[in-house]
């Protein structure tokens, strides 16, 4: 029989650890799988062999919990579906030869955690994108209006689950928004019955779908 994987998931309480989880569980891959959140009662737990409780990311005793479960238990593989862990974790690098972290790349985290610089991204791979500004420039209403028509939104360069978006329809609204320079404006596309998103797919095979 082969030799059983140790898989550590860190934030199982999130929708994309969840998802991590059940691929592992339906792969066939004979993994003992720990799971870690900072919630106690973590929907993810179910779908483990072993449950842990773990600092925040962001926390300084975070990558220290990390190292002494992966050194303690033995594990191979480190994987997480949660931005702000895998940025930790991606800066962090190494925690030791046996061990491996299976995390985006730095620079990819850095590009597409920023709306502005994934927007030029997708330009310069020539990926169809909505029309974007960058409110850094001082843009006023009427040039926002101009470029991308009523209504259009505005939202954080940095950010997720839609906070701090506004649907903007008049000068009022674009005006009152504070910090404005930490934002981008872009063009409305849809209703409020479509959602529209890039997704990258790379096959075992070299091949890759967008």
């Amino acid at each position: 029989m082969d030799k059983k994987i140790k898989v550590l998931v860190l934030g199982v309480g999130g929708n994309v650890s969840i998802g991590i989880l059940k691929a592992l569980s339906n792969s066939g891959i004979n993994a003992f799988i720990f799971g870690a959140c900072v919630q106690r009662y973590a929907a993810g737990f179910a779908l483990c062999d072993a449950s842990l409780l773990c600092p925040y990311a962001n926390h300084e005793s975070f990558l220290p919990w990390v190292k002494k479960v992966v050194e303690k238990n033995n594990i191979d593989l480190v994987l997480s579906g949660v931005e702000e862990i895998n940025n930790t974790l991606a800066a962090f690098g190494v925690i030791n030869n046996n061990c491996q972290l299976l995390v985006p790349e730095k620079h990819n985290l850095d590009t597409f955690s920023d709306k502005l610089k994934t927007v030029n991204w997708l330009a310069d791979n020539n990926i169809n994108h909505p029309k974007t500004l960058d409110l850094d420039e001082y843009y006023s209403f009427d040039q926002v209006k101009s470029r991308l028509a009523l209504p259009f939104i505005v939202k954080p360069k940095i950010g997720k689950g839609s906070a701090g978006l506004f649907i903007i329809e008049n000068e009022e609204q674009y005006l009152g928004i504070e910090d404005i320079k930490l934002y981008v404006a872009q063009q409305h596309i849809g209703d409020a019955e479509t959602e529209y998103t890039c997704g990258v797919y790379k096959s075992k095979f070299g091949y890759t779908e967008i």
